[in-house]
């Protein structure tokens, strides 16, 4: 056991949650749920994958403080949410989006990508924005939620 404690930061892997799960992930009323909503199309998504979520401090802080769900807006299973079912709902010939996604990630009145969604165990949005976040800027932002600062986007 002592050797998991030595781990290199570097290979660190962020621990994600299945989005089907979100239920059970709100029960866990110790560690806010970090909601990452993308598209595979993205390429600002894409590039958070391969930057943000790559960065040692902010893995080791989402790890050990948050729990974490990459959430593909245009998921085709239902998800449970609260007491209802989301789904995913076409808005044309193959597009769409899940109905989570809008509820949960709809800034400004449309939803973007990527965007994240910070929620506490009453389902409650403690941060939210949307567009490419460098991973300083999001350790911040982590960090004051775990202080239970509340935060306004672009702070």
């Amino acid at each position: 056991m002592l050797s998991l404690g030595v781990c290199n930061q570097a290979s660190a892997q962020l621990q994600l949650k299945d989005i089907v799960g979100i239920n059970n992930c709100l029960k866990n009323r110790e560690k806010p749920l970090v909601v990452f909503i993308y598209t595979d199309w993205c390429k600002y998504c894409q590039l958070m994958k391969k930057t943000t979520f790559k960065d040692p401090d902010l893995v080791k802080a989402l790890n050990e403080n948050f729990q974490m769900i990459f959430f593909n807006a245009e998921e085709k299973r239902e998800v449970k949410f609260g007491s209802r079912t989301y789904k995913y709902i076409p808005h044309g010939l193959n597009t769409g989006f899940h109905s989570l996604a809008e509820l949960i990630g709809e800034i400004d009145g449309g939803l973007s990508f990527p965007s994240i969604c910070v929620l506490d165990a009453g389902s409650e949005v403690l941060f939210q924005e949307k567009g490419f976040i460098e991973p300083a800027y999001l350790l911040k932002v982590l960090k004051a939620i775990s202080s239970s600062k509340r935060l306004v986007p672009g702070s």
